[in-house]
């Protein structure tokens, strides 16, 4: 690739609108989920564009994780435990592994649940209509007695094994 006049990211957007590749690309979307890693930000825009992958701008994600540092040296400890291999880890987890069948439980109630198993729950992903699903992370009302099988399809989990496993 010539990388005069714009770079890289620059000649994939020309030879992408030049052959149509782009609007191929559009309609050929599966159900395949695709992470990927973008080290040239520029590149950001045709990856969101084509809607294909969901991304991780890692240097942006590094400079973050240095101005929190920055700011406040005790997150450092609460990084490395996410994100070195013998740490913690996130887990998406069934609502069944928490909540009953006929249960009707605040999010308190469920973080309690977790906790006698050494699990923080971190927030859980909502069913809604035509399957679609929503995460919410540190919901409000946490008193509310409002989680149910119906409602909720999975809980995000912070745990040192996936749950279930020990």
């Amino acid at each position: 690739l010539s990388r005069g006049g714009g770079g890289v990211a620059g000649e994939l957007a020309r030879r992408a609108s030049n052959d149509g590749l782009m609007r191929r690309l559009r309609g050929a979307r599966t159900s395949t989920a695709i992470i990927a890693e973008i080290l040239d930000s520029r590149a950001k825009r045709i990856v969101a564009d084509l809607r294909l992958a969901e991304y991780v701008l890692s240097n942006e994600l590094v400079s973050m994780a240095l101005a929190m540092v920055a700011e406040n040296p005790e997150v450092n400890t609460i990084l490395a435990e996410l994100f070195t291999a013998p740490g913690n880890e996130l887990y998406v987890v069934p609502a069944a592994k928490y909540l009953h069948p006929d249960d009707e439980l605040s999010f308190y109630d469920v973080i309690s649940r977790a906790h006698e198993g050494g699990e923080l729950i971190m927030g859980f992903v909502r069913k809604e209509e035509h399957g679609e699903v929503h995460p919410i992370l540190n919901p409000k009302g946490k008193s509310r007695r409002n989680l149910t099988r119906d409602l909720v399809a999975s809980f995000i989990v912070l745990a040192e094994e996936p749950p279930g496993l020990r």
